[in-house]
């Protein structure tokens, strides 16, 4: 590479984090989802649906969301940051700040759901797709999301359906 190239790079670089935060401040503006979707809902949406294409993952619309519940929980300044630090985990885990990351997941998933309608809902089907954050669970919130996807499997088995499949 030569020097120009180099000092153009070096300028311009964009790193993972600050990649997320563009896509999400993008998507808060120009969403594809549902009219009346928060802002702050579609940014995250789109910052991770971004990650999912750009690794070439499949993007399936109710996994997305339930990977997203610990980030819906947060404040938003707090989820941007975390979405960001948890999509470089995924990338870098070497560069991630895994214990922040870990105590704002650990800390908002330790929320009950107070209403039908919460995000928290979701994370008994995160468990149950073993999403990357919960590599990042402490032993209290573990066991609380396994005993609450096991009623999941149970009610999904006792009305034979089939267990949430790809």
């Amino acid at each position: 590479m030569g020097l120009l190239q180099t000092l153009h790079s070096f300028f311009h670089r964009t790193g993972p984090r600050e990649q997320v935060r563009r896509s999400y401040a993008e998507h808060c503006v120009r969403s594809s989802l549902p009219i009346g979707t928060p802002p702050h809902r579609a940014g995250l949406h789109g910052a991770l649906r971004d990650s999912h294409v750009q690794h070439g993952q499949p993007v399936r619309e109710l996994y997305l969301w339930a990977e997203l519940t610990p980030f819906l929980l947060m404040s938003e300044e707090t989820a941007c940051k975390a979405l960001a630090e948890y999509i470089v985990y995924q990338d870098v885990p070497q560069s991630a700040q895994v214990s922040w990351l870990a105590q704002v997941i650990n800390a908002a998933l330790r929320l009950p759901a107070l209403s039908k309608d919460s995000p928290r809902m979701m994370a008994s089907l995160a468990m149950i797709k073993n999403v990357a954050w919960c590599d990042l669970l402490e032993t209290d919130v573990r066991r609380t999301i396994e005993a609450e996807a096991e009623h999941v499997r149970d009610a999904l088995a006792d009305n034979n359906l089939p267990l949430l499949s790809d």
